[in-house]
């Protein structure tokens, strides 16, 4: 529900591949190169700013910077989505759940017996 007078859109897009994730890992970016690169692209900056246009140019100036800088040094790493895993069904989702609940009763009462044998046919199942 809104409590604007737009009216609302809805389309559905299909055909994408949604298995495959497409990000930028920053654990994985060249930091050292970034400095060089985001250097040398604010040396082509002006820093006369004398109004209000001159300090959004800058400002626009700046931000392009440092995207460039950072997509130049952060490759694009893909990740495969493993939802839809062709060996898990129904039947593994419920021994697991059972095992589960097992795990935790038996952890309040000390009894392991009963979680032991069922993890071990799940386990066979797997």
């Amino acid at each position: 529900m809104s409590c604007s007078d737009h009216r609302h859109i809805r389309f559905t897009v299909t055909g994408i591949d949604r298995s495959v994730e497409v990000y930028r890992n920053t654990h994985s970016t060249d930091w050292e190169s970034f400095r060089t690169d985001l250097l040398g692209c604010l040396s082509d900056m002006t820093d006369k700013i004398s109004n209000t246009a001159d300090l959004e140019n800058a400002t626009k100036q700046f931000q392009d910077a440092i995207v460039l800088a950072y997509n130049e040094n952060c490759p694009l790493t893909m990740r495969k989505n493993n939802r839809n895993i062709s060996w898990w069904n129904q039947d593994l989702a419920e021994r697991r759940k059972k095992v589960r609940q097992l795990f935790n009763l038996a952890k309040k009462s000390g009894d392991w017996t009963n979680y032991e044998r069922t993890l071990t046919d799940y386990n066979k199942a797997l």
